[in-house]
């Protein structure tokens, strides 16, 4: 590594302090331009978080409309109602009632009394103050982590070049940052997935892993399986696929963190678990199972090698084998449904995988403003440029990881869709699984190594990435201001009671955005490659 990469990482606090701010003035614009409870379900979440912080973890049966639960809390905990603007992307915000705020107490009703409580307890304290500022107090608060992983991550990848954090930038979709800018758990768990990418496949075998690499490991892992009820899920497929198909070696990766990182995971993983075996949610003790699903990744990876030498016919037998698993799995995990498979909801979880695959990318608000159909492809076109690059590179195991992402994402959302499905049939968002999608951009960036367009590969990506969310931003403030069939002029834009003016809130997110980039083109290029890779193997004992 060259004298300037080497003063670059010596300072991983301050390019880790830097990149929070610049991220924290990206995602400010899009809390405040956010209309109150125009998050998905932001308003059943903020009942539960400010409960939460009360002490009342149980509520009382309630059984208003889909709500499941109901807490007595301050009058004005999950308001203002979005009906009038929710779903009807053609409708401006400002259809929301100006009378004052309710005061005294009144029972709120909540869907999300079944979630785990961690994604809950920072939300929860915004809602201690003033009722005018409490949903954006709650917003901040719950951002604040997310933004924290990601600028870790994005430290972090910096070590490996500007192609490395271009990944990681491209990975914070308009959905993710939407997601951030809410109150809902999804933002803590999509933060978790890009942080545990970036850390996994910033080790190197046999080596320690540093202290910044490490921390980002331990805290996006428990960031990701801990506040929805699918995170294990998604933290041990990318697990699993690391090992499968990068060989990357348990042992060694355990051996390289710290105490602090392993304790962390430990007990991050039996938080879980035992809320997994606690809860009365149907299939939700299938989490338990999940930690078998690494072990036997790393015995088929084990299996994988001793075929090797026996050419593609055991290969192609280990293959065939492994699907047929995966294919009993997942029908095993459908025929938990309540009432028993059945074919309708997974006719209609399939038939909507493109829309779903679309939102992972951007569609906010209640998933009624999708981000302009040229960010979609520009975006697509960003991580096309990562693809080339990573097949222009002498690695190509980042691109079957990539491809496995995509396939198993897909297959285990129709899988947990349907095993989740009632009477109102399949239920699936492209946020679900974002914390394994990010995955895709990443592990590209993360596993090419250095070549001579490199670094301008990687400042195009990060362009790209600027652009989709600064369009996304506007895009979100006009659907809000005056519908997604309104004037394109931003001063014309209704304010819908923004705190700040809108044409501010775009310079700021423009700003930053400008900021990011220079600190992006200041990231030296690293001349040692990450070594993780296909010919890594796996030794008896690994487990």
């Amino acid at each position: 590594m060259n004298r300037k990469a080497t003063a670059w990482v010596g300072g991983t606090t301050a390019r880790f302090l830097t990149v929070f701010a610049v991220l924290l003035c990206l995602v400010g614009p899009w809390i405040l331009a956010t209309p109150p409870s125009a998050g998905p379900d932001e308003p059943g979440h903020n009942v539960r978080a400010a409960a939460i912080v009360r002490g009342d973890l149980s509520g009382v049966e309630f059984f208003e409309g889909f709500n499941r639960r109901g807490y007595e809390l301050p009058a004005h905990i999950g308001l203002p109602e979005p009906a009038c603007f929710a779903f009807e992307p053609t409708q401006p915000a400002s259809c929301l009632s100006d009378a004052p705020l309710p005061e005294g107490t009144a029972i709120r009703g909540s869907r999300a009394s079944n979630y785990p409580v961690w994604g809950h307890v920072l939300p929860g304290i915004g809602s201690f103050a003033p009722a005018a500022v409490a949903p954006f107090a709650s917003r901040f608060l719950d951002a604040v982590l997310p933004i924290a992983l990601v600028a870790l991550a994005a430290s972090v990848a910096s070590r490996r070049g500007v192609l490395a954090v271009s990944a990681v930038l491209l990975a914070t979709t308009p959905m993710a940052m939407f997601s951030f800018a809410a109150v809902n758990p999804s933002g803590l768990a999509i933060a978790g997935g890009i942080g545990f990418w970036t850390a996994l496949y910033s080790y190197e075998p046999r080596r320690p892993m540093g202290r910044a690499a490490g921390t980002l490991l331990a805290l996006s892992w428990a960031a990701l399986v801990m506040p929805r009820r699918d995170g294990l899920i998604w933290g041990t497929l990318a697990l699993s696929m690391a090992v499968l198909v990068s060989g990357i070696r348990l042992g060694d990766l355990w051996r390289s963190l710290g105490r602090w990182s392993r304790g962390t995971a430990v007990l991050a993983t039996l938080a879980v678990l035992a809320w997994a075996g606690t809860s009365p949610l149907n299939g939700t003790n299938l989490l338990l199972a999940m930690p078998v699903l690494v072990i036997g990744a790393v015995f088929a990876r084990r299996g994988w090698e001793r075929a090797a030498p026996r050419g593609p016919v055991a290969q192609g037998v280990l293959l065939t084998a492994g699907a047929g698993v995966a294919l009993l799995a997942a029908t095993g995990v459908m025929t938990r449904r309540v009432g028993g498979f059945s074919t309708s909801p997974l006719v209609a979880i399939v038939s909507a995988t493109g829309e779903n695959l679309r939102q992972a990318i951007g569609s906010l608000g209640w998933l009624d403003t999708p981000v302009p159909t040229s960010m979609v492809m520009l975006w697509l076109i960003g991580l096309g440029a990562l693809l080339g690059g990573a097949l222009g590179s002498d690695r190509r195991d980042g691109v079957l990881v990539a491809m496995a992402t995509v396939i198993i994402g897909v297959g285990a959302s129709w899988a947990l869709a349907v095993a989740q499905s009632d009477r109102f049939g399949a239920n699936w968002q492209g946020r679900y699984y974002l914390p394994l999608l990010v995955g895709v951009p990443i592990v590209l960036g993360q596993t090419t190594r250095p070549w001579a367009g490199t670094r301008r590969l990687g400042l195009s990506v990060v362009g790209i990435a600027i652009i989709v969310l600064n369009v996304s931003l506007g895009a979100l403030m006009r659907r809000f201001g005056v519908g997604t069939g309104g004037v394109l002029v931003p001063w014309r834009w209704d304010t819908f009671g923004a705190p700040v003016p809108l044409v501010a809130l775009l310079l700021v997110h423009a700003l930053a955005s400008v900021v990011l980039f220079v600190w992006v083109w200041n990231v030296p290029q690293a001349s040692e490659p990450n070594q993780t890779g296909l010919t890594s193997g796996l030794a008896a004992g690994d487990l």
